[in-house]
């Protein structure tokens, strides 16, 4: 089902603006659709509500379907490799190393010590620094 929110002047709803969420990128971040319908001027406040929810199912309909549609052909959203998280080598290096370990209060040594841990002993089924996966057994 679409959000719907009404957009007023002066108090009055002049539109309404629906949004959907296609799916989730591969960093879990919503994608998005957006529009604004405006109702009819002749119907009462209740009546436009009540349209505005058919026009939205309506609209969620054909853009979920473009979506797919752009999908299978491969011209749909996708993230550029350069915004990607799905590398762990990389998450530890960039990301969690920096946040956890390189903080105010630790000694130099510390940082040493866990720095040298990590490129030591990489993970089970990870790549280590010369690319190649480690083995599970």
């Amino acid at each position: 089902m679409a959000n719907i929110r009404e957009n007023k002047k002066n108090g009055k709803v002049i539109s309404f603006r629906f949004t959907v969420c296609l799916e989730r990128d591969v960093r879990g971040k919503q994608i998005r659709k957006y529009t604004t319908w405006t109702a009819p001027a002749d119907l009462t406040p209740a009546k436009a509500r009540k349209a505005a929810e058919r026009a939205a199912d309506a609209w969620e309909e054909e853009v979920k379907a473009e979506y797919q549609k752009q999908k299978k052909l491969g011209s749909a959203y996708r993230l550029p490799p350069d915004k990607r998280r799905d590398d762990f080598v990389s998450f530890v290096n960039d990301t969690w190393f920096v946040l956890q370990i390189r903080g105010e209060n630790d000694k130099p040594n510390t940082i040493a010590f866990y720095h040298g841990a990590h490129h030591r002993r990489p993970l089970p089924g990870y790549a280590d620094e010369k690319g190649l996966l480690t083995s599970s057994s």
